[in-house]
């Protein structure tokens, strides 16, 4: 049996690669490619079993949202500490079932919707540390903070 049989978590981290490795093994349910200097994701690779994708700290300004298709098991999408602009998960977003978990913190995001962001199937968003321009295109967001407060100051009353 092939040592590739067992390879769960693939950890590319630090490489200096400009791009996704092509020779990912198919069996792989973990890639991390953070700490590199990827600045367009085109291409990923056909990885049926990835339920993590781990692009943290790269200089990514273009990502590819279709290339996400290939991963249909795919449950935490991570690209923080990049320079994106624009988040387009609701193109592909019936292609990731599985997807619940995405971090877009730290990048150069100045307006986005909930829907952009894969919401309603997406629960958990981490999208802090963004340029957001406050505008109308923002307001569900906006909402939602108002709300969040209001319930922790409700909370902070019940419980003192």
């Amino acid at each position: 049996m092939s040592s590739s049989a067992y390879v769960k978590f693939v950890f590319c981290n630090n490489l200096k690669f400009e791009a996704i490795p092509h020779d990912i093994p198919l069996n792989a349910e973990r890639l991390e490619v953070s700490f590199n200097n990827i600045r367009n994701v085109t291409y990923i690779p056909e990885l049926p079993l990835l339920s993590t994708l781990d692009l943290n700290f790269n200089d990514i300004e273009h990502m590819s949202w279709p290339a996400l298709r290939v991963l249909p098991c795919l449950k935490y999408l991570t690209l923080g500490h990049n320079r994106l602009i624009h988040v387009k998960l609701d193109t592909v977003i019936t292609d990731l079932p599985k997807l619940t978990f995405v971090d877009f913190s730290y990048n150069e995001l100045v307006s986005v919707s909930p829907y952009e962001f894969g919401l309603p199937q997406v629960t958990n968003a981490i999208i802090h540390h963004n340029p957001y321009n406050c505008g109308c295109d923002m307001a569900w967001l906006i909402a939602k903070m108002a709300c969040l407060e209001s319930l922790i100051r409700s909370l902070i009353e019940t419980f003192s």
